[in-house]
């Protein structure tokens, strides 16, 4: 990798030069490295999402979301804020609620994009990085401990990996709605020993494992009643077998758990052109099918507890 001149195209196969993609980030350690990844992440994600918001995709999600008038809500993987605004948009009112991201920067724009809308946010920053080797990072995390009575709590959390985020979800006593809507992540999780057992190579591959963690911790924290909703970018489901396809991948995550998973509901979309932004990247399903990405669509599944 050292050997890479700052002109010849990225290791990382973006089709960037080296020193506009990796060259800054290679020749630091972890920590620093992990910071400039989710400061990247956040400014990419954040050409996704205004994308998404202007079509009104967040605003889709969050009317299915909220039918069953949700009182508490957990969002996971907050990016910059534009769906947890959605949500407290819908109409529905919300007594408590919480978002988390493993992402610093994320959570800070997420603030203020919430507190330049009036609400009243509180940013639980309680993970400490740090090196392990010349490669890989882990993260200490301090108790969650809330100070005030912010309308919104913003908690730095990692799902996979967190040993207090579970007793803290059981705490809320009940949460009526779990929101997992479009999974990603930055490119230094890989290097995060926290998580070196799981085996994640992909993205495509991180966006299961979290899934997966999501579905059994909604199993036990949400009410009876309560709803999981996960949503990602795929093809339209232009037939039933393509339909059931992504049924099928959410009982399958869901088989180890109490939770019914209902039928999907899909919006068709555009990606931005913004070369910049996170781009979707092709999983196959569970049918072993290629699929087709002429036309795209947000899938929504939710499962009822």
């Amino acid at each position: 990798m050292g050997r890479v001149k700052s002109n010849d195209p990225c290791h990382c196969g973006s089709g960037k030069k080296y020193k506009r993609c990796h060259m800054n980030s290679d020749s630091v350690r972890p920590v620093e490295r992990l910071k400039i990844q989710q400061r990247r992440y956040e400014q990419s994600w954040g050409e996704n999402a205004t994308c998404f918001d202007t079509q009104g995709c967040y605003s889709w999600m969050a009317e299915i979301a909220t039918r069953t008038n949700p009182r508490v809500a957990v969002d996971i993987g907050c990016g910059n804020g534009l769906g947890l605004l959605a949500l407290l948009k819908s109409g529905n009112n919300f007594d408590r609620v919480v978002g988390l991201d493993e992402n610093q920067f994320c959570l800070a724009s997420t603030k203020v994009r919430l507190e330049n809308e009036g609400y009243t946010v509180e940013l639980v920053d309680r993970a400490k990085a740090k090196n392990v080797n010349n490669l890989c990072h882990r993260y200490d995390y301090l108790p969650i401990l809330e100070r005030s009575n912010a309308q919104i709590t913003l908690i730095q959390s990692d799902i996979l990996s967190d040993p207090h985020i579970l007793d803290y979800l059981k705490s809320l006593g009940g949460v009526d709605l779990i929101t997992a809507w479009l999974i990603g992540t930055h490119e230094e999780r890989k290097n995060c020993i926290d998580i070196d057992n799981l085996n994640i190579k992909t993205s495509g591959g991180y966006r299961l494992r979290v899934q997966n963690r999501i579905y059994e911790y909604a199993d036990v924290t949400l009410s009876s009643g309560g709803l999981l909703q996960v949503v990602d970018r795929a093809e339209v489901p232009s037939t039933e077998a393509l339909k059931q396809d992504f049924v099928s991948a959410h009982k399958d995550q869901a088989s180890v758990t109490s939770l019914v998973v209902g039928p999907l509901d899909y919006m068709e979309y555009s990606e931005s052109d913004s070369v910049t932004s996170v781009k979707m990247v092709e999983t196959i399903g569970t049918s072993g099918r290629q699929p087709d990405f002429q036309t795209k669509a947000m899938i929504s599944v939710c499962s009822k507890k």
